[in-house]
């Protein structure tokens, strides 16, 4: 088997850091500005339909949440297969993960037809439900797109290339912007659809950039390279081993989402003004982390190839950069969001009560950055090392035990859902990337290599 060797004259270094992550921050912009887009053009339809955007979003990704963290072990995989050298492997971990996508299409549309039930049971805002079910159902049933299209993502984030992403998401976001316009308001000879419109073109976007990376990942020079155009049937071995490293990061993302999604709803119950100072705010502070989520699959990438090439040295000068990198950024953005708070929020809703309540949201969310900084890198340093169980722990504890019933408590003091909400969620933020620092001081999870040589295809290409 050809060896690909991983190690430059760059590796360990700022420079190497920063030629994969610029390409991510870029990426993970584009996947905000989808979003924010949907936001920015609800607020000129209806402030209803403007909050609904934010639940909407919230619900459906909390229930994709465990999906696409259990296959984002895809990255982890091709890191360390990279990094050992064995890149006839690659393809294997990436169509185990196909495989495991197939069944999940009924799993979705079932979920799809259950929204109805689910958000009356929360207690949604009559004015915001109606519209909130419209988004969430088109959302949910398109789900197993979005994880092909994660899937392949994962591959070349694995491999190192974050440009090609970062094209593709380019060409998929302008795709996205064009389309919300005409079905949202009409135009081309389309109905106006509404809110039905703005989520029929982010599952339009998706399904484009699905295509590309499938066209991109079976073509002639990966499939040269990395033999991906072989079939390969599914294997109970690297069934198992694959959910024994992904379902750790899967339940970590759900119960984390979920108990955002949590308070989403929560604050939904109060009025429309809250419900949309909180979207507008979440919307920004979902850009505000990006940089960081950037880092933190940098992090991932390098420590796991590191890892796979046995050099813990570069794994972790790659993994302190990163979080130094990480921790500037974001004390940049804290600074921004004190400073231009009212600015920021009116350019989303230029209602003064929404203004007001919005900048309140701002200023939490500016207070709890450096500590969003700290949790998300971390999590990408451990990911990458394949030690996934221990942060799965961290935020089990701390979102079901102390955040979830935090947000109620805090609520019904204060006798204001939306303070009560992110106070909670800043005390949660600030606890987990205290803890997570702890656990990365003591330098435990640069743990040998996941690559298991009985996994290997006996007689690759």
């Amino acid at each position: 088997m050809q060896q690909e060797s991983v190690i430059t004259p760059n590796s360990g270094t700022l420079r190497e850091m920063l030629s994969m992550a610029a390409p991510l921050i870029v990426s993970f912009l584009t996947y905000s500005v989808m979003g924010i887009t949907d936001m920015f053009i609800m607020g000129s339809v209806g402030t209803a339909q403007q909050g609904a955007v934010g639940v909407g979003a919230g619900v459906s990704w909390a229930v994709a949440s465990f999906f696409v963290g259990t296959f984002s072990a895809v990255s982890t995989f091709v890191a360390q297969y990279h990094g050992a050298g064995q890149r006839m492997a690659l393809h294997r971990w990436v169509t185990t993960a196909l495989w495991l996508v197939l069944p999940l299409f009924l799993v979705f549309a079932f979920l799809s037809t259950s929204v109805p039930f689910l958000i009356r049971q929360f207690g949604t805002n009559e004015e915001l439900a109606p519209h909130v079910i419209v988004y969430t159902r088109i959302l949910l049933a398109a789900t197993p797109v979005a994880l092909f299209n994660f899937i392949f993502v994962s591959f070349f984030r694995g491999i190192g290339d974050t440009v090609t992403p970062m094209l593709v998401n380019l060409v998929t976001i302008v795709f996205n912007i064009l389309i919300d316009i005409v079905l949202v308001f009409g135009y081309l000879g389309f109905p106006a659809m509404g809110i039905a419109g703005a989520a029929t073109a982010s599952v339009c976007a998706m399904t484009l950039s699905a295509f590309i990376f499938a066209w991109l990942y079976f073509g002639r020079r990966l499939s040269t390279r990395f033999g991906t155009r072989r079939f390969l049937w599914p294997d109970i071995g690297h069934l198992v081993h694959f959910l024994r490293i992904g379902v750790p990061i899967g339940t970590s993302w759900v119960i984390e989402h979920v108990a955002f999604s949590v308070m989403t709803i929560y604050v939904s119950t109060s009025d429309s003004v809250s419900m949309a100072a909180h979207a507008i705010a979440f919307q920004l502070n979902s850009i505000s982390f990006m940089p960081a989520v950037a880092i933190s699959v940098t992090g991932a990438t390098l420590v796991g190839q590191y890892l796979g090439a046995n050099r813990l040295d570069l794994a972790m000068r790659s993994a302190t950069l990163c979080l130094r990198f990480s921790l500037a950024m974001l004390g940049v953005v804290a600074v921004i969001f004190l400073t231009f708070k009212e600015p920021l929020i009116a350019l989303f809703n230029t209602s003064p009560e929404v203004i007001e309540k919005g900048s309140f949201v701002l200023t939490v969310v500016a207070l709890f950055q450096l500590f969003d900084a700290i949790g998300i890198t971390v999590d990408g340093v451990f990911r990458g090392a394949g030690a996934t169980v221990f942060p799965m722990v961290v935020r089990v504890v701390n979102m079901a035990v102390l955040f979830i019933p935090f947000i109620f408590i805090l609520g019904h003091v204060l006798d204001s859902p939306l303070q009560g909400a992110w106070f909670a969620a800043l005390g949660a933020i600030t606890l987990q990337g205290v803890v997570m620092l702890i656990a990365y001081s003591t330098g435990k999870w640069a743990r040998p290599s996941i690559v298991d040589s009985n996994l290997l295809d006996p007689n690759p290409p």
